[in-house]
């Protein structure tokens, strides 16, 4: 069944056995929402799993600095009451929509294009599964009305400080999809309860920085070195870096991985300039050309991934068992780096070994190198989803105020030397 939040803090479910207009409102009945055909009205698909408080930041974040909708594909179906019961007395608006992905729905991603190709791994690749969904969220996305989606995970929080003004921007330019650079969160404590909260320090993507002078470059090197002198492989994130996409809801678009997007149709898949992170232009690197657009610059995803608390990230690698060191079967080598070290970490069963690894791996304690990370621009400190998220009564002018003096996305190194050393 869909769940679909009504226009009130009550929770509502509808059975799929109901016409789809009732579990998806039109566009003209979303509160909050534009009205149709708005070129800004952008919307969110994600696969979850696990029920929590930060879940439920997550929701607020998003529907607050104006996300028009958020499609949530509930990866265990049996969870569905305990989210309800998390949201509840939440003010969503109707515009969130639950999809448990019981029987009915997997039967429905047979349908899809990307089903030859994923359908072999639905079972065992939570990736094959996120991807489905999010083919299947493009003809949700399009019932709503809305104009584009981002597809995201629940540890992760689109960071922008006009969500409408900048898809209608992207709309405006032609744009038909386009890549984010990430950011990767650092913690700053063992445990974190809700690290859309607590989480407020972040490493920037390199391709957001653009040293200034000798000195800059210098202390934005000696700040990188710390990073990639803490892991074997020397990886400044211990995640991904190649950021996350949003599409157009058009005609043809798919997911061409849990990253990024690809359409379907010759005419727009030739377009030069439909995605800033990968045009069609050899022998430019990524980020290189990540900077060369201003619509670039103005959005970003925060990604928490090793910054979810020590006992969390034990929860995760108990569930996660020993996995191979491949995707799909064999045929996407899974590299060395923080996920295959968890894993290995994890299995010995050493609980001293394995926090120390994590402090050593996920943590910045010391009062010095937060200082030099600062002032090197490579960290900054992000404290604006903390506010909205907390705030009640969330009102759209204390929006605007938190959203105006959030700190900037790309920067020169020297911009950032005021910033605060501790979040607020």
């Amino acid at each position: 069944a869909h769940a679909c939040f009504p226009p009130s803090p009550r929770v509502g479910a509808h059975s799929r056995s109901r016409a789809m207009a009732e579990s998806v409102p039109r566009p003209s009945e979303v509160l909050g929402g534009g009205p149709p055909g708005d070129p800004g009205a952008a919307g969110i698909v994600a696969t979850v799993r696990g029920v929590g408080p930060p879940l439920r930041s997550f929701v607020l974040w998003h529907l607050r600095i104006g996300f028009r909708h958020l499609l949530l594909y509930l990866d265990d179906p049996d969870e569905l009451a305990e989210v309800q019961g998390l949201l509840h007395g939440c003010d969503t608006g109707g515009l969130l929509t639950f999809i448990p992905c019981d029987a009915e729905h997997r039967s429905a991603w047979r349908r899809l294009s990307k089903w030859q190709a994923l359908g072999r791994y639905a079972e065992e690749e939570v990736q094959a599964r996120q991807m489905l969904n999010a083919e299947h969220a493009v003809e949700q996305a399009a019932r709503l009305g809305l104009a584009w989606l981002l597809h995201i995970d629940a540890d992760e929080a689109f960071y922008c400080t006009d969500v409408r003004a900048h898809f209608a921007a992207l709309a405006a330019e032609g744009i038909t999809c386009m890549s984010y650079l990430n950011f990767e969160a650092v913690a700053e404590r063992e445990e974190v309860a809700d690290p859309f909260l607590e989480c407020t320090l972040f490493r920037r993507h390199l391709a957001a920085i653009r040293p200034a002078g000798r000195r800059t470059f210098d202390l934005l090197g000696r700040a990188v070195m710390h990073w990639l002198g803490r892991s074997p492989q020397r990886h400044l994130f211990e995640g991904y870096s190649n950021g996350k996409g949003a599409t157009a809801v058009v005609q043809g678009v798919l997911p061409e991985s849990v990253h990024s997007w690809r359409h379907a149709t010759p005419e727009l898949r030739g377009r030069a300039a439909h995605n800033f992170l990968h045009m069609p232009q050899p022998g430019v690197s990524e980020a290189a050309r990540a900077p060369r657009s201003p619509l670039a610059a103005r959005a970003c995803v925060l990604h928490f991934s090793a910054a979810v608390g020590y006992s969390a990230w034990r929860r995760k690698y108990a569930l996660l068992g020993q996995f191979a060191d491949t995707w799909f079967g064999g045929k996407l080598p899974i590299p060395p780096g923080f996920h295959r070290d968890s894993r290995d970490v994890c299995a010995k069963g050493d609980e001293e070994a394995a926090r120390d690894f994590y402090r050593n791996r996920a943590m910045l304690t010391a009062e010095d190198e937060l200082c030099r990370q600062l002032e090197s621009g490579l960290c900054v400190r992000i404290c604006q989803l903390a506010r909205l998220v907390q705030a009640d009564p969330c009102t759209e002018s204390l929006v605007a105020e938190v959203l105006a003096g959030a700190p900037p996305i790309h920067i020169e190194p020297g911009d950032s030397a005021d910033q605060p050393t501790r979040g607020s």
